[in-house]
């Protein structure tokens, strides 16, 4: 069962996102165009598994044919074109037309819409537009995500968005969630909050966009923030010492010498952040 309402500002999405980690799932869609008071405005959905007897449908839930997504819009348009069209609004001004017009229609039609979703359907929302990162162009794009404390993230995510948006290059999709620490030794997690924004990579806007990833990078270190390897490509070794510690960073190359003397196991990722 999932529950999906508006929220009207950065700080409101962070305290629903807060309150509502009991659930099952809870995940934000941020409109990363807005500004002003409206600035980080978006979407809540909050999901939670069905008990025993409350599925009116259970066989048909259960059967994996339901679990697929279908292959048409309406039963007409074929998603597997659908990215091409959408290519079209990815400008800054397209991008924030449509998030404009998702925010309002979530705001009216689809405030606390309650509904029943297939665990594939909720999980992997984005999916149902076939190869939709093909909309962003020939360069692609980068997903920036941050791990903030509790505390800091606010006001460092606030910082952020405003300097995406002074640099003209804000995120056109940006998705909020709650986390918990955990004691690994590279752990990205933090007892608050992640944001991630999705930045679109173009040849004109590349080196611009590496500057404001690195100015990023010093906002969340100053906020006390953390990353995730497993989504970057802009994380330096000045970086990952300074989020990880030096004393993280040598209890790790102690364990790499040990189990990999010959220096066999080294990947880009390895060699750029270490």
């Amino acid at each position: 069962e999932v529950n999906a309402w508006a929220e009207p500002n950065l700080r409101r999405m962070l305290e629903a996102t807060d309150a509502e980690k009991e659930n099952d799932y809870v995940v934000g869609w941020v409109d990363c165009t807005a500004g002003g008071r409206r600035m980080g405005r978006g979407q809540m959905h909050s999901a939670n598994y069905l008990e025993p007897g409350e599925d009116p449908h259970p066989a048909r839930s259960l059967n994996a044919d339901r679990q697929d997504l279908p292959d048409n819009i309406l039963g007409l348009v074929p998603k597997s074109i659908v990215w091409r069209f959408m290519r079209l609004a990815m400008s800054n001004l397209g991008t924030r037309g449509g998030n404009t017009a998702k925010y309002l229609m979530n705001r009216t039609i689809g405030n606390n819409k309650r509904h029943l979703q297939s665990l594939v359907a909720f999980t992997f929302l984005l999916d149902y537009i076939p190869n939709w990162e093909r909309a962003y162009g020939k360069g692609g794009l980068i997903q920036y995500q941050s791990f903030l404390p509790k505390e800091t993230a606010y006001d460092t995510y606030i910082a952020m968005l405003k300097l995406c948006k002074k640099r003209r290059l804000p995120s056109y999709l940006g998705v909020v969630k709650r986390h918990r620490k955990d004691n690994f030794l590279f752990s990205h997690a933090v007892d608050g909050f992640s944001l991630a924004m999705d930045l679109k990579v173009t040849n004109r806007n590349r080196r611009r966009l590496i500057r404001l990833t690195q100015d990023l990078n010093q906002i969340a270190l100053e906020g006390g923030g953390r990353f995730y390897f497993a989504k970057d490509s802009t994380l330096t070794a000045e970086v990952v010492g300074a989020y990880l510690g030096e004393g993280t960073v040598e209890k790790f190359k102690k364990i790499k010498t040990k189990v990999d003397p010959d220096s066999i196991l080294e990947t880009d990722l390895y060699r750029r952040c270490f």
